[in-house]
C-alpha cells in the first residue's frame, strides 16, 4: 500500500511555498512557490482577510495529504540546551523553565515545544522552540479561511536542518556551520559531531544592501560562532558553508572568510530545494516532536474528532436499526405472502381433497358391505360357539361396522364371567364390556348385557 502524501507549507509576507513528499523516497512529489500580492491599503480588514484566504486557496489547490505548517525562522526563538536525563514529563517541565528564561514573549501569549536531538549518559540535548501565540493563531485563521486543515506546526529552520543533514553537510567529527541565505533572511545552523548546537535567524536586512549587508551578516555570523566557541570550547576542526543562489552575495562569502578562522565554502541553495521539503520529510518520518500547535487548535480538533465519531456511531446505529427493521419488515412481508400462497393452495386443493375423502368413504362403505368377516351371521356364529352351557341369549343386536350387543341370562355368575372371558379372547372383537350380572328375583337366574366392539374403519376406510 502506498504511503500517505505529506505536505510542508510555509507562509511568509512575500510568498507561499509548499512541498509534497510521498513516503520516505528521494525527491519531492510536488512543489510550488507563489508570490503573495501586496495588501491594498484601501481594502478593509475583512475584505483583506478574505482576499488573502482566496489567494492562499488558489496557491494551495494542488496540496495533498496531511499538512504541516512551517513557521518562518525569524518568527521563532529556537535554542539548543543540554538537560539532565529525565523522563518525558520532567523534561517538559525543564523545557518550560528554560523557555521562560530566554523567551521575551508573555507566558499567556507564548506557545512552547521541544525535540530531543540526542541522548547520552549525562543527559540529553534538546531543541526548545517558542513563538508568539497570536502570530501562530493569525496563520491558523488564514488557513481556516482557505479551507486547509493543519495537522501540526513545525519550524522552517528545522526543515533546513533536515535537508542539510540528508545531504551530508554536517560530518560526524568537528564543528560545522551552514548559513542559508534565502528570501533575504539568513539562517545559521551549527552542529557539533552532526548534532545541532545553534539555530539563529538574523532577521530582515532593512535598508542594508550590497557591501553593507554582507558586512553586517558576516559580523553577526562571526559573533555567533565566537560566542559558541566560548560557551562550548574549540571543536578542533570546523568549516562554514554558505548556501545562496548561484552568482549572488559574493561579498558575503568574502567577509565570512575574513571574520572566521576556518574554511568558508559556497554552495548553490538550489541543490537543497525548498525548506518545506525538509519539513514534510520530518513529518513523514514521524521522528520530529517539535509541534507548536496551540492548545485551542488541539481542543478544536478533538471536539471535531469526537463529533465525527458520534456521527459515525449514530450513523452505524441508524443503519443497524434500519437493517433490522428492514429485515423484520421483509420477513413479515415474506411470511404474509407465504401465508397467502398457502391459503390459495389450500383453497385450490380443498375441492379435490373433499372429492378424495368422499371417494374413500364410498370405498370403505362398499368394503364393509362386501366384507363378510364381521357380518351379523359371523358374529352370531362366534358368540354361539363361545357361549357356555347354561347361558341363554334373550336378545342379539348387530350394528354394522360398530358392534354387537347381547342380552342373556345364566344359571350362576361364574357362567357369565366365563362367557365374558371367552369373548375377550376372540379375535373377532376388539373389546368386550360386561354390564351385570344381576339377579332376577322371579327366576333366580343372573341377567347380563355384553357389548362387543367390532374393528372400525382403518386409514383406507376398510375393516380388518
Amino acid at each position: 500500500m502506498a504511503a500517505e502524501p505529506t505536505t510542508g507549507l510555509l507562509i511568509t509576507r512575500e510568498a507561499v511555498e509548499w512541498t509534497t513528499v510521498q513516503g520516505s523516497g528521494p525527491g519531492a512529489a510536488a512543489r510550488r512557490r507563489v508570490e503573495r500580492p501586496a495588501p491594498e491599503a484601501a481594502a478593509g480588514e475583512a475584505a483583506g482577510a478574505a482576499a488573502a484566504a482566496e489567494a492562499l486557496r488558489a496557491a494551495c489547490r494542488d496540496i495533498r495529504g496531511s499538512v504541516t505548517l512551517a513557521l518562518p525562522s525569524e518568527d521563532v526563538l529556537l535554542r539548543v540546551v543540554d538537560l539532565p536525563a529525565a523522563d518525558a514529563s520532567e523534561t517538559a517541565a525543564m523545557v518550560a523553565l528554560q523557555a521562560d528564561k530566554f523567551s521575551p514573549f508573555p507566558v499567556d501569549n507564548m506557545v512552547v515545544a521541544h525535540e530531543v536531538l540526542s541522548r547520552g549518559e549525562g543527559g540529553a540535548r534538546v531543541a526548545v522552540a517558542t513563538a508568539r501565540l497570536d502570530a501562530v493563531q493569525a496563520l491558523g485563521d488564514l488557513l481556516a479561511g482557505a479551507g486547509i486543515e493543519c495537522a501540526r506546526v513545525d519550524v522552517e529552520a528545522l526543515g533546513w536542518w533536515r535537508l542539510l543533514a540528508a545531504s551530508g553537510a554536517f560530518p560526524a567529527e568537528g564543528r560545522h556551520a551552514a548559513v542559508i541565505v534565502a528570501r533575504g533572511v539568513p539562517t545559521l545552523i551549527v552542529c557539533d559531531g552532526g548534532v545541532p548546537v545553534l539555530f539563529r535567524a538574523f532577521g530582515e536586512s532593512g535598508d542594508l544592501a550590497g557591501e553593507a549587508l554582507a558586512e553586517e551578516l558576516a559580523r553577526e555570523a562571526g559573533y555567533a560562532l565566537m560566542s559558541l566557541e566560548l560557551e562550548r570550547g574549540s571543536p578542533g576542526q570546523s568549516s562554514v558553508t554558505v548556501y545562496q543562489r548561484a552568482g549572488e552575495s559574493a561579498p558575503f562569502v568574502e567577509r565570512m572568510r575574513a571574520r572566521c578562522g576556518c574554511a568558508v565554502n559556497s554552495a548553490a541553495i538550489e541543490a537543497l530545494g525548498f525548506a518545506t521539503e525538509g519539513v514534510a520529510r520530518r513529518a513523514a518520518d514521524r521522528a520530529a516532536t517539535v509541534d507548536l500547535t496551540p492548545e485551542t487548535w488541539r481542543a478544536t480538533r478533538q471536539g471535531q474528532a469526537q463529533r465525527r465519531r458520534m456521527i459515525v456511531t449514530a450513523s452505524a446505529v441508524a443503519a443497524a436499526w434500519l437493517l433490522a427493521f428492514g429485515g423484520f419488515a421483509g420477513a413479515f412481508l415474506f411470511q404474509g405472502r407465504r401465508l397467502a400462497w398457502l391459503r390459495a393452495e389450500q383453497q385450490r386443493w380443498r375441492e379435490p381433497a373433499n372429492e378424495v375423502r368422499a371417494a374413500r368413504r364410498r370405498v370403505a362403505m362398499i368394503r364393509r358391505y362386501m366384507d363378510r368377516t364381521h357380518s351379523a351371521l359371523e358374529c352370531l356364529r362366534e358368540i354361539s360357539v363361545l357361549q357356555p352351557e347354561g347361558v341363554d341369549q334373550t336378545s342379539f343386536q348387530y350394528r354394522k361396522g360398530e358392534g354387537v350387543k347381547v342380552t342373556g341370562v345364566a344359571a350362576d355368575v361364574n357362567q357369565v364371567y366365563t362367557f365374558k372371558q371367552r369373548l375377550d379372547e376372540s379375535p373377532l372383537f376388539l373389546e368386550t364390556r360386561l354390564l351385570g350380572p344381576r339377579a332376577v328375583r322371579e327366576t333366580g337366574r343372573q341377567a347380563f348385557d355384553l357389548d362387543m366392539t367390532l374393528p372400525g374403519d382403518g386409514p383406507e376406510g376398510g375393516g380388518s
